[in-house]
């Protein structure tokens, strides 16, 4: 084991040293490494990067080592530590992830205005096309225009000319971007072009010009072979909706046969006719995309988990259209028991802020998982909040707490009483807060998998400073204990 970077008598005081106290003593070097990727970024943000650095150079997997040393030279650029931040690159070993690391710097420079700075580092890079798509879109138009030219790869200078058209409120450069999507070879990556471009005509109230892009696009996906052509005609179907053609839409849906793809085309028509104040057909559109995607069987299903986060959403969006026995229904159906409980979850926050109390009392007696049951209340208790209802809002709250104290899961446990210790501290009951922060930090000391608790310990922190508690004597004692125990 290598000399270890946080001392006992810094962990015990502090959540977050608490935790790379103990990920440092894991000896999985996987489970070490995955602990780093959850901690470093936590130091960095409090700007603790010769720390950061430190536990970065310490992971033995050397591809995860040089990615944290990437994210650390990075950070040390944004509050301008140029110098290290160029030590910390050199100490990278792989190539690539060295590129990356000073192409990010010459990022930062941009974001800055240190428009030289930035041209200096992407000029001595081997490929500097994202830099210069970056630089660019912080520039003013016209030199950004030349900035673009720099870009290498036809697919990435159109995006960067999408985002300038957004940024400058100049839509005509969008003609500059076509241009581009034309000369691109490869054909996914060109449709994939069209589609940005007919989308960003479509912000731009040209949807005659988004009509007449998409139309490249379908021509493009007749021609192609391959797995992605039914989801490229759904996507372009839902441009031409989009656009104002349904006709052209439906036409173009005609050509796909995956009652998937056909079923997800369906819900983003719904979305379009609820957005023109059209419920009846965003309803009767929404029941058409359900019946398809539940006639879908299962030698015809190609993703079973995507299948099943569609029916969520159409559940989801019955919610919307204020059809909410109806996505109660449709939810309860997911034979996919994660995805079920979330979506009942959603309906009933969306329950809530309708004003629809007996409802979101329903879908929350279905959800069959107590920790999702638990997290739910937690959520409608800001609904409440949002509604101005403290009343509600403190009955949810009140249920999520002890819905949470009786969860066996440690690390479950915690999650929802420090959520509910927020909620407590928002509503001005600091005590009670205080007291569930507390019973949520304890219940970390049951967590059995290292990295697990390294992952509660963290997120303790987080809420910890957040709240603006400090630790008391009986934490200190047991975080002092437990680490101890973590030596032997």
């Amino acid at each position: 084991m290598s000399e270890q970077l946080i001392e006992l008598s810094t962990a015990e005081n502090d959540l977050l040293a608490c935790a790379a106290y103990l990920a440092e003593r894991i000896g999985s070097s996987d489970g070490h490494s995955e602990s780093m990727k959850e901690l470093i970024p936590r130091y960095l943000a409090k700007s603790d990067v010769d720390l950061a650095a430190e536990l970065a150079d310490a992971i033995d997997d050397p591809f995860v080592r040089d990615q944290m040393l990437t994210l650390v030279a990075d950070r040390c650029s944004e509050l301008n530590d140029d110098e290290y931040a160029e030590q910390l690159v050199e100490a990278i070993e792989e190539k690539n992830l060295q590129d990356t690391a000073r192409e990010m710097i010459a990022i930062q420079k941009a974001r800055q205005g240190k428009f030289a700075e930035a041209f200096e580092i992407a000029d001595s890079l081997p490929h500097a096309s994202y830099a210069y798509a970056e630089i660019a879109i912080r520039q003013e138009k016209e030199t950004a225009l030349q900035t673009i030219e720099k870009i290498e790869f036809p697919y990435l200078k159109v995006q960067a000319l999408e985002a300038l058209a957004t940024q400058t409120d100049d839509f005509t450069l969008l003609d500059i971007a076509l241009e581009n999507a034309d000369k691109i070879e490869f054909d996914e990556e060109r449709i994939r072009a069209y589609l940005g471009i007919a989308a960003k005509f479509i912000e731009g109230k040209r949807k005659d010009r988004a009509i007449e892009v998409l139309d490249r696009a379908r021509q493009s996906t007749e021609t192609i072979e391959s797995s992605h052509q039914e989801s490229f005609f759904s996507q372009i179907s839902q441009g031409f909706v989009r656009a104002g053609s349904v006709d052209l839409g439906d036409r173009t849906l005609d050509l796909v046969k995956d009652k998937y793809e056909i079923a997800h085309a369906l819900v983003a028509y719904a979305d379009e006719f609820n957005a023109s104040g059209e419920t009846a057909d965003a309803i009767e559109t929404l029941d058409e995309a359900y019946a398809i995607l539940k006639s879908q069987r299962d030698r015809e299903t190609r993703n079973t988990k995507s299948k099943f986060t569609l029916f969520g959403t159409i559940a989801d969006r019955y919610a919307d259209f204020g059809k909410f026995e109806r996505a109660i229904e449709v939810a309860n159906e997911n034979t996919y028991e994660e995805i079920r409980n979330e979506a009942l979850g959603n309906v009933a926050r969306k329950s809530v802020l309708a004003g629809r109390d007996s409802e979101a009392h329903e879908a929350v007696a279905l959800i069959n998982d107590d920790v999702q049951k638990g997290l739910t209340l937690v959520t409608l208790c800001d609904a409440k909040r949002k509604v101005e209802d403290p009343e509600g809002a403190a009955e949810y709250l009140n249920e999520a707490r002890r819905i949470g104290t009786a969860v066996e899961q440690p690390s479950m446990k915690s999650v929802i009483l420090s959520q509910s210790a927020r909620r407590y501290k928002i509503a001005g009951d600091a005590e009670t807060a205080r007291e569930l922060f507390s019973e949520s930090l304890f219940a970390c000391e049951g967590i059995l998998d290292s990295s697990n608790r390294v992952s509660s310990f963290a997120a303790l922190a987080d809420v910890l400073s957040e709240l603006e508690f400090e630790l008391n004597d009986s934490e200190k004692q047991m975080i002092r204990t437990m680490l101890l125990k973590s030596d032997r």
